[in-house]
Order: structure tokens, then C-alpha cells, then sequence
């Protein structure tokens, strides 16, 4: 769909109720036949091949055609003539709206700078045309294990070689022509989330949990983690399973003293951090609890959580729209319970096709993905992967229970919660332990809590999830700007109380 088409199908619409108008008629006939003659030139020069041009014309000639009947069907009622014509040309205009793609602020992938969907993954001989004739590389995007429950592998990527680069725009009007292509879309990046220094705020230590540095958590005390702990020891609790929990990140230093015995290692990439970042969300998550060294997390003791990293953040701080949903799909095909991915961007499209398929297949696969919201202090639903459906989205909250400084609100997102998020300590590079602040820091905690509450109850599913912690959560100073704050104790109180923890 194209603006001159939006433009034509108004000025012939006019003279096909007006035509009879002896004032305004001819004129408006003669505007009616230079506004085609344009079109069919407009078509010639912008499409790659007469065929496609063809193709163009033909679709365009029967929207205006079908038009057309309407109103000469309606000529004796101007009323309905005027609505007819005013419907169409603001659906015309609309689709037109949907179709732009215009070039993000946001930088895209250098060596993948495009993501489409064909039908059924086809790849039609015009396609390879285009494709042939502005040199672009062609491969497809995704190899899910599960390809018949998804449509993730009907994308390709796109790398438009530098020569072409002034024609992307052109290049995504002359796709998004071609039948077989279903959605166009740039391959973005996206980063992860600053790790604003923090604070350590001193506070009383913990009796029920072994950890030397808990009188440094003063999120523990917000979350009544001492009472989550005496729960776990006192009703004599062990896990159905062990929750396997991924951090899709910038990597997790897999030596570190606090982590290390909870890690499972995976490709070499993805068992360092020179961030430090993914290494923080770790801990906070699922660091070795009750074992007398370091800080204690949200997993109550050594066997209940098995932390797992896929990097999708490069050590530049940067990943890609494709990596991030390799990610996703790497952390699904491998038995992830929870996926964390403290990382995100502005949304420059309207809508994120990849990025829905990718969560579809996860929730399909009831594994659960958390992400922080933001720390732009904007709505979520601005953010992503924060604003996506089916996924839970984590406002940050400080020492006084108030939505922090620069979290983002989730007062329009469909799973919103809050968790604190200001000066957090927890592992860091190096075998250090440092206090940092942002929503990266608040999801972890929501993660790793669910990655627990998976391990009671393993087909524990994420609306299940949602409504225990929202259900349990307590007001903040602005429960409406962050959802509730989580109360771990009372989450896993109310899962086994209702009965549907496995035993």
C-alpha cells in the first residue's frame, strides 16, 4: 500500500460522485487521470521488475475498481457515497501507517540489518530476484527444536551489503509487495540495562540463613526473607526438582566463589562476564544460599536452583533483536523453567513480531520469562521486551518502598510487579561482591523466586506465578505506577496451602 494510491483513490472517489457537477466535474476528472497516470508511472520507477510493477498495478486497479462500484451502487444517496469514500480512503491510509517502517533511532545490526517472514519459511524465486538484484545475503533465522509448534522458523535475516544501504527503505516497500513476505521488520539492538552504583546499606543480618554479608541486604529485610528461610527449615521442604533457571545476559563469571556450585557450564561464552552484569542478576536470582560464604539469594540452599547463562549481550553491552531470540529459544529448547533477561530498548515498531513468536513458543513450552522494566522512569509499555504479552515486567523499588527514580511504570502492562531495585548487593567479576542499582537488579529477584516456587511445583505455569505474587505482594508508595512488591514468604505459603505444590 502506497500514499499515492491513498491520494488516487480520493480524487477519483470525488469525481465519481461529482462528475455530473458542471463547476467542479471537469476539473476534478482531469485530477482523477493525472492522479493515475502518476500511479502507474509511481509503480514503474519504484518496483525492481516490470512483473512486480505489474503486480502492483493490478492490486491497485481492483481496490479502485471495487471502490468505484460502491459509490456508482450508492449514487442515489450522497450521504452514503461521502461515507463509503471517507472509510476507504482512512483504511487505505491506515494500512499504509502499517506498512512504514520508518528508520529507527535506535541503531540495527550492521550485518543483519533486516528480519522477514515468508510463508510456510518459502523462499519464491522473486524473492531470490530482489534479493539478487541489491546483492542482499539471504539465511534463515531460527532453528527451533520444536519447528512444528512455532512459527520461528519461517523467518530469515537480511544483510543489506553497505552499497545498498541508501535504498533500505525502498528495499522494505518492494518486500512488504511481495505475497509471500508476511512481515518486514529491522533487526534491532538492544542493551542491557546500566548498572548504576549503589550504596551499601547496612542493616541487621539474618538468623535463619548462614550467609555473612545478609546484614548488607537490606532487600532481604523488605522481603521478610528470614521468614522464607525458617519456612523452608521448619516445614522440612525439598524440591520436586531442580528449577533450572537462565540468565540471558552478558555472561556469568563461572568461578565465582558464590555461584559457582549452583552453575552449570555451558559454552565458553558464556561462562565469563567482563560486564558483570549478568554475574549481578545471577546472584541476586539464585547465589549458593546458606553456604557461609558471601550473600544469600532468593533460592534457599544449594539444591534448588541450577543457574544456566546464555550471553546475548556482546562485551560491547549490545545485542541484536535475532540474538536475543536465539536466546529465548536456546533457553526453551534446553529445559529452562525461567528465563531473566534484565536487558531491553525503545520500541520503534508498532508491532514485534519475532519477539511475540519467540515468547509464544515459551509460554508454549511453560517456561517462564521475567524482565526488568526499564530504567528510562516512562511507561513499560514504551520497552522492550518489557511490553510485550506473556511475559512478567519488574518496576523497581527502594528502601522506603517508592517507586525508584528512574524505573519505568507498569501501571499498563498486563503482568506488572515490583521487587527491590536500589542498591542491591551481590556478586560481581572477579569474585567481588559490589552494590548496584536498576531494574536489572529488581527482576532477578522475581526470577529466582519463581525458579523456587517451579522447583515446589514444576508445571507451576505463569498466570499461576502471577497471581500468587500478586495476590501475596503488599502496597508501595505507588502500587498503581509499580504493582505490588512481592512477599516471598507469603508466595510460597499460599502455593503450598492451596495444594497445588507437587509433593
Amino acid at each position: 500500500m502506497t500514499l499515492s494510491l491513498v491520494i488516487v483513490t480520493a480524487l477519483l472517489g470525488t469525481w465519481v460522485i461529482f462528475h455530473d457537477n458542471k463547476s467542479i466535474g471537469p476539473s476534478l476528472n482531469k485530477l482523477a487521470i493525472l492522479a493515475l497516470l502518476f500511479q502507474v508511472v509511481y509503480r514503474y520507477t519504484t518496483s525492481f521488475s516490470t512483473e512486480m510493477a505489474l503486480f502492483a498495478l493490478a492490486k491497485d486497479a481492483f481496490i479502485l475498481s471495487m471502490i468505484s462500484a460502491l459509490l456508482i451502487i450508492t449514487k442515489k444517496n450522497i450521504f452514503a457515497q461521502l461515507g463509503i469514500l471517507f472509510a476507504s480512503v482512512y483504511f487505505l491510509y491506515s494500512q499504509v501507517q502499517n506498512e512504514t517502517h520508518p528508520l529507527p533511532s535506535q541503531e540495527i545490526d550492521p550485518q543483519a540489518e533486516l528480519l522477514i517472514k515468508t510463508d510456510n519459511g518459502a523462499v519464491t524465486s522473486s524473492l531470490e530476484d530482489l534479493m539478487q538484484h541489491y546483492s542482499i545475503g539471504l539465511e534463515r533465522s531460527f532453528t527451533p527444536t520444536d519447528a512444528d509448534a512455532t512459527e520461528l522458523d519461517d523467518y530469515f535475516t537480511l544483510d543489506i551489503p553497505d552499497e545498498s544501504q541508501d535504498y533500505i527503505e525502498k528495499i522494505i516497500r518492494e518486500l512488504n509487495q511481495l505475497s509471500e513476505v508476511e512481515w518486514v521488520e529491522y533487526n534491532e539492538k538492544l542493551y542491557r540495562l546500566p548498572l548504576n552504583p549503589g550504596n551499601t546499606i547496612s542493616g541487621k543480618a539474618l538468623v535463619n540463613i548462614n550467609d555473612p554479608r545478609t546484614a548488607q541486604q537490606w532487600s532481604l529485610q523488605a522481603l521478610n526473607m528470614d521468614d522464607y528461610y525458617f519456612t523452608f527449615k521448619n516445614q522440612s521442604l525439598s524440591p520436586a526438582t531442580r528449577s533450572r533457571l537462565f540468565i540471558l545476559d552478558s555472561g556469568i563469571d563461572a568461578e565465582h566463589e558464590d555461584i559457582k556450585e549452583v552453575y552449570v557450564k555451558g559454552k565458553a561464552k558464556n561462562n565469563r562476564d567482563s560486564r558483570g552484569h549478568g554475574t549481578h542478576c545471577a546472584g541476586i536470582a539464585a547465589a549458593a544460599s546458606d553456604n557461609g560464604i558471601g550473600i544469600a539469594s532468593m533460592s534457599p540452599g544449594v539444591d534448588w536452583v541450577s543457574l544456566y547463562s546464555i550471553k546475548v549481550i556482546n562485551d560491547l553491552g549490545f545485542g541484536t533483536q535475532k540474538s536475543i531470540i536465539d536466546g529465548i529459544i536456546e533457553a526453551v529448547d534446553n529445559g529452562a523453567d525461567v528465563i531473566n533477561m534484565s536487558l531491553g530498548g525503545k520500541a520503534f515498531q508498532k508491532k514485534e513480531t519475532a519477539y511475540e513468536e519467540a515468547v509464544k513458543y515459551a509460554n508454549d513450552h511453560n517456561t517462564i520469562i521475567v524482565v526488568a522494566a526499564g530504567n528510562s522512569n516512562e511507561s513499560a509499555k514504551n520497552f522492550l521486551p518489557a511490553k510485550l504479552d506473556g511475559v512478567i515486567t519488574v518496576s523497581a523499588v527502594d528502601n522506603q518502598l517508592k517507586r525508584a527514580f528512574f524505573s519505568n511504570y507498569v501501571n499498563e502492562i498486563s503482568y506488572g510487579i515490583s521487587a527491590p531495585g536500589t542498591d542491591i548487593l551481590s556478586t560481581f567479576t572477579e569474585g567481588k561482591y559490589e552494590p548496584k542499582s536498576g531494574t536489572s537488579m529488581a527482576s532477578p529477584h522475581v526470577a529466582g523466586l519463581i525458579a523456587v516456587m517451579r522447583s515446589l511445583k514444576p508445571s507451576l505455569n505463569m498466570d499461576e506465578a502471577y497471581d500468587i505474587l500478586n495476590d501475596t505482594g503488599i502496597k508501595t508508595g505507588d502500587t498503581k505506577a509499580t504493582g505490588k512488591f512481592i512477599q516471598p514468604n507469603d508466595a510460597v505459603n499460599s502455593l503450598l496451602s492451596q495444594g497445588i505444590a507437587d509433593k
